[in-house]
């Protein structure tokens, strides 16, 4: 009686140790830090719930990087996009001679998951100066 009891404790234990495991490796994982510079200004974000590859598409687009926006050339999306939520917040260094230099943004976004496709909408949005550059 008093094994099975035992038993019990250390399978629980080893369940919890699992668990926990699991929640800090997807936490690691979910927000990824990239860096863009363009024209003497550098743009750091800090993005979650997307591929890099469509994190700096969109960063591009929303600071006006890109002439004009990619517009959609998935197929697929003739029939509608495939929508998923994410959120970017960018830093953008040196944007002023004068402190604060930089700029930090924070922008929640619907956004389309389809290759060479740069649908996306923000949902919320808000920027702050910040001082992090001398």
């Amino acid at each position: 009686m008093k094994e099975s009891g035992k038993m019990k404790k250390k399978a629980l234990f080893i369940l919890m140790v699992m668990i926990i495991s699991a929640i800090s490796l997807t936490a690691l994982q979910a927000t990824a830090v990239s860096q863009v510079s363009i024209d003497e200004i550098d743009y750091t974000y800090e993005y979650e719930g997307m591929t890099s590859e469509k994190a700096e598409q969109i960063v591009k687009v929303m600071f006006e990087i890109y002439d004009s926006p990619i517009q959609p050339a998935s197929l697929l999306c003739l029939f509608g996009h495939n929508i998923e939520h994410g959120a970017i917040r960018t830093i953008a260094h040196r944007v002023r001679p004068s402190p604060p230099r930089c700029d930090e943004t924070i922008a929640y976004l619907e956004f389309c998951t389809r290759n060479n496709c740069s649908h996306f909408v923000v949902t919320g949005e808000s920027t702050i100066p910040k001082f992090c550059c001398p």
